[in-house]
């Protein structure tokens, strides 16, 4: 039929069977740690927060980022890179005296005072997305 002694013959199908057990062995092993681990930075739901943003904004857009959470804290670094992450081509950096873009974005756990934060940062609320999320442009 083959050509092939009936030992090799078993001998692939014993090592296709023993691959298909360990693909499913990893699989189970990767769906058990995703439900043990949940994304505790809510990286995931970034796409979702973000999308009224991604919408309104061209994709070759430099964006400054404000937020109430820390870039010097592990919560902040995570905040900041889910949002990058999320407005991806767009380039994000954080807003600075250094750096002033016409388009910044605002990542809030705490409702913010917006007032404050137009007059400190010379900005003009767009829009407010809802979910900590608000839209500013720098004020002309």
């Amino acid at each position: 039929m083959s050509g092939y002694p009936p030992r090799v013959l078993i001998g692939i199908a014993v090592a296709a069977v023993l691959a298909m057990v360990g693909a499913f062995d990893a699989y189970d092993s990767l769906a058990g740690f995703s439900l043990a681990s949940p994304d505790s930075f809510k990286i995931g739901e970034q796409h979702r927060r973000l999308a009224g943003v991604t919408a309104a904004l061209p994709p070759e857009t430099v964006v400054g980022y404000i937020s109430d959470q820390p870039f010097s804290t592990a919560a902040g670094q995570a905040a900041f890179f889910g949002v990058q992450y999320a407005l991806a081509p767009r380039l994000l950096v954080e807003e600075s005296d250094r750096r002033k873009q016409e388009w910044v974005v605002g990542s809030f756990l705490r409702k913010p005072d917006v007032a404050e934060i137009e007059k400190t940062h010379n900005l003009q609320l767009v829009r407010e997305f809802g979910l900590g999320i608000y839209l500013f442009r720098r004020a002309r």
